[in-house]
């Protein structure tokens, strides 16, 4: 008496019917339903959470699931190891102050096998590099990303796979890549950014560069010699990319 335990009678399903559920904010569709609140070797984080100490704390190559919440991080970070951040229109704000120059990272990846998806990266100043890898292997997906001075960095990596990803509202560059090798740049939406929305260096080579849509920017990178770039005349780039510009020289 006075409890919250009740008997109830009937079949063990009939029972389980009665138990009071608890939902988890990331099941959006009945599909969804059977993923556990807590899955194996991954993190849940919810707005009262920090999502920074879920990243730091987070064991390599698990998971950290983020709720579809907004997050104000007043900091730069860095992600060290090999794990997963993944979300449902969670947003990550760099408030004012967390980067202070054009070429300060707000997120560096240093660390091979890294994945970030459907996350929304925003900063509350035109300022700094959203992201910036410099790692082997690392994929960046399903994301939206703006208000920074350049949306992502590519330094001196190889397979990176940049796909799917809207970058908005920058005041530099929306990818730039620096001796980027065997990566995969496709299906980007790149708007109102300064004009050079994708650019590769001279000493990038292998890349892809495919289906991407920058109305009134630029694509620019290198194939001679051993660069080897695909594709690998602006002509046939202006076949699975739409730019205002396309370089290929």
């Amino acid at each position: 008496a006075g409890g919250d335990l009740r008997l109830v009678s009937g079949s063990p399903a009939q029972a389980r019917h009665h138990m009071k559920q608890r939902r988890s904010p990331f099941r959006q569709s009945p599909a969804q339903d059977s993923i556990p609140d807590r899955l194996y070797h991954s993190q849940q984080v919810r707005g009262r959470e920090s999502v920074l100490s879920a990243i730091a704390n987070a064991e390599s190559e698990s998971s950290v699931l983020l709720a579809p919440e907004e997050w104000s991080v007043s900091k730069p970070f860095s992600i060290d190891k090999s794990i997963g951040i993944s979300g449902d229109r969670s947003k990550i704000i760099a408030t004012m102050g967390a980067v202070t120059s054009a070429s300060s990272p707000f997120i560096s990846i240093t660390a091979n096998n890294v994945t970030l998806s459907g996350l929304r990266i925003h900063s509350d100043l035109p300022t700094g590099v959203a992201i910036f890898i410099d790692a082997d292997y690392v994929q960046i997906v399903n994301c939206i990303i703006s208000g920074f001075y350049t949306a992502i960095k590519v330094n001196s990596s190889s397979y990176v796979r940049i796909e799917n990803n809207s970058l908005l509202s920058f005041t530099g560059t929306g990818i730039e890549g620096v001796s980027s090798l065997g990566g995969r740049y496709s299906g980007n939406l790149i708007t109102n950014g300064a004009g050079n929305e994708i650019g590769l260096d001279s000493g990038s080579r292998g890349n892809l560069i495919v289906n991407n849509i920058v109305p009134g920017g630029s694509i620019s990178y290198v194939n001679t010699g051993s660069k080897g770039n695909i594709p690998d005349t602006a002509a046939i780039a202006a076949y699975s990319n739409i730019a205002a510009s396309i370089s290929v020289s």
